[in-house]
């Protein structure tokens, strides 16, 4: 939510009116915007242009590679080290979750090999080997590869824009 609402604040656009529900796993977001003088989106270039300005939004958030959760006492040059370990083993890191409570770090890392492509289970076998003794590991669903279930009647997408253009359209 915080990203729709930003990128439509770069836009120039203002929310004047917003509902958000969910169902399970799946969550609608309905926004009705206006343009900072409190004009209506006109043309269907600039609503195809809003639609595309938030997918790209939306599939920045996305996290893709394997997830590797990391919890260490927080020490200085913590990060460092796990970067460096992540580097030896040729993972890239594509996004990087970062947090402290208390004493204790708390990491996520979602990576791929080098190439970009999945990481294989001898790389993080040996990798769990490395670290294990300083840290807990733990390895989460590759998200890359995961079967997005079958909803009947909605396009297959992360984002819906909902009941917006069916507003705005004549």
């Amino acid at each position: 939510m915080f990203d729709v609402v930003c990128t439509l604040t770069d836009m120039q656009y203002i929310v004047f009116h917003a509902s958000v529900s969910s169902d399970g796993p799946f969550a609608l977001q309905e926004y009705y915007i206006r343009h900072m003088d409190g004009c209506t989106l006109d043309t269907e270039g600039e609503k195809e242009r809003v639609i595309k300005c938030l997918e790209a939004a939306i599939h920045r958030r996305v996290s893709e590679g394997l997830s590797l959760e990391l919890c260490a006492k927080d020490r200085v040059g913590l990060l460092s080290d796990i970067t460096r370990v992540l580097r030896e083993y040729g993972l890239s890191v594509t996004r990087a979750g970062i947090s402290t409570v208390g004493e204790q770090a708390i990491n996520v890392f979602y990576v791929d090999d080098a190439s970009g492509n999945a990481v294989d289970v001898k790389t993080i076998e040996a990798l769990r080997k490395e670290i294990g003794h300083t840290m807990m590991l733990n390895v989460k669903k590759d998200r890359t590869t995961a079967k997005e279930p079958e909803v009947s009647g909605v396009a297959k997408t992360r984002f819906f824009f909902g009941g917006l253009l069916e507003k705005l359209l004549p």
